[in-house]
């Protein structure tokens, strides 16, 4: 993929880092519905891609 569709693939890394970088919070969020019985909204950090965190 990253050879024949290069945008797609850089989508695919991008959506990969902001996982990785809000792992616990998605992990809540998975959660928080078994709980409440409701769909719940959660808060994401999203990094400038410039290494901040």
């Amino acid at each position: 993929m990253q050879a024949v569709q290069p945008d797609g693939w850089k989508t695919v890394i991008e959506n990969a880092q902001l996982g990785q970088d809000n792992g616990d919070t998605l992990a809540r969020c998975r959660q928080a519905p078994a709980k409440s019985g409701q769909a719940q909204k959660c808060i994401v950090k999203v990094s400038l891609g410039n290494g901040d965190k």
